[in-house]
């Protein structure tokens, strides 16, 4: 159940004046109560066209980098893994983040799901990518397994990142407070 919108301002520090001109401005409670039943039906159409993309991306990404799979040696793939997959993870952790209504089994799903396929995608391109560079004797080839793991390492870093960062606020806070 989401908080209401007082109580929310409350938390961040609003003092009562203001959450009285809030509220006044957003209308009366009946109004406020209004826009949470609609934040609460349009959070899940976001957040699983957010989804939809996530997973369209990583495929996307995994298609693109077949070329670079057949001429890169492995340490500029993995330079170039570990930028796409920190920018495909801080977009994804966006994702996330910003959908506060959303119920958290959802995120449960999400932060499990678009890594596995993420790997999946990508260790099944780098598969194609060596089976082509066989064909056209390209002595470069790509270690899937490994190519996949600095990929989902780097795009689960910025989530982990987040995560201890609210980790370690939540102390912080709590140590203020005693």
């Amino acid at each position: 159940m989401p908080k209401p919108l007082e109580q929310k301002l409350r938390e961040k520090g609003w003092s009562d004046a203001d959450i009285q001109h809030a509220l006044s401005v957003l209308g009366e409670g009946s109004n406020v109560a209004e826009i949470n039943v609609y934040a609460n039906k349009i959070n899940p159409v976001v957040y699983w066209t957010a989804l939809v993309m996530a997973i369209a991306g990583n495929i996307f990404i995994a298609v693109l980098l077949i070329p670079f799979l057949l001429f890169l040696q492995s340490t500029q793939l993995f330079l170039l893994m570990i930028v796409l997959g920190i920018s495909f993870g801080l977009l994804f952790n966006f994702i996330l983040k910003d959908i506060e209504l959303v119920d958290p089994s959802h995120h449960i799903i999400a932060e499990v799901f678009i890594p596995a396929l993420g790997i999946i995608t990508i260790f099944i391109m780098i598969t194609i990518a060596n089976q082509l560079s066989f064909r056209v004797d390209n002595p470069i080839h790509q270690n899937p397994v490994l190519v996949s793991v600095i990929y989902i390492a780097a795009f689960i870093l910025p989530y982990a990142v987040f995560r201890l960062y609210e980790f370690f606020k939540g102390i912080k806070i709590s140590h203020v407070e005693t």
